[in-house]
């Protein structure tokens, strides 16, 4: 006897998962955006700002939204570690 042990499914296709799209995109598709039109869009400028916190918005976008000098409210930061002094006892 030949046993037939195993995993029965091993030839059935792999089942290719949904693309999940995020809020941004659905808004950008929506006011039917394209990716030139982003950092000129106040209408999506807007829901980015009330939504930043909330949903997914490219940080590239929010720095090119920031002021020049790098000082706007969107100004991505970056994380500096400081090395605190030794106390003198």
């Amino acid at each position: 006897m030949t046993s037939k042990g195993g995993n029965a499914n091993r030839r059935a296709p792999i089942a290719s998962s949904p693309v999940l799209t995020t809020e941004f995109e659905r808004q950008v598709r929506r006011l039917q955006l394209t990716a030139e039109m982003y950092i000129s869009s106040a209408a999506l400028r807007t829901w980015c700002e009330q939504n930043k916190d909330r949903c997914y918005v490219p940080e590239w976008l929010l720095a090119k939204w920031g002021n020049a000098d790098g000082s706007g409210p969107h100004q991505v930061s970056t994380l500096s570690l400081r090395v605190p002094k030794a106390r003198e006892d």
